[in-house]
């Protein structure tokens, strides 16, 4: 299971690929579990315009969960549930 969360403000602690990267910051835009453990995150970090992928263990959270909307520019979509169907709400 997941330590971190989707959209939490995290910072490196450690990376023996690219030690570069310890105490940068980032946010979580993916989670992978994948056959059980290892957790393996996509971080998209401060000032990069790709995400980056990191083990749980290289992760530190802060605690801190920014809004979806600062990351994706599509509208929050509602749905509502029909007759066992979804269908988007007005």
């Amino acid at each position: 299971m997941a330590k971190l969360s989707f959209y939490e403000r995290v910072v490196v602690a450690n990376c023996e690929d690219d030690p570069s990267l310890v105490g940068k910051a980032g946010h979580v835009l993916g989670v992978s579990d994948e056959g059980g453990p290892p957790v393996a995150y996509g971080v998209l970090l401060e000032n990069a315009s790709q995400v980056a992928c990191f083990s749980e263990d290289e992760l530190r959270g802060t605690g801190e969960i920014a809004d979806r909307a600062l990351f994706y520019d599509a509208p929050t979509l509602r749905i509502r549930v029909v007759d066992g169907k979804g269908v988007i709400a007005d």
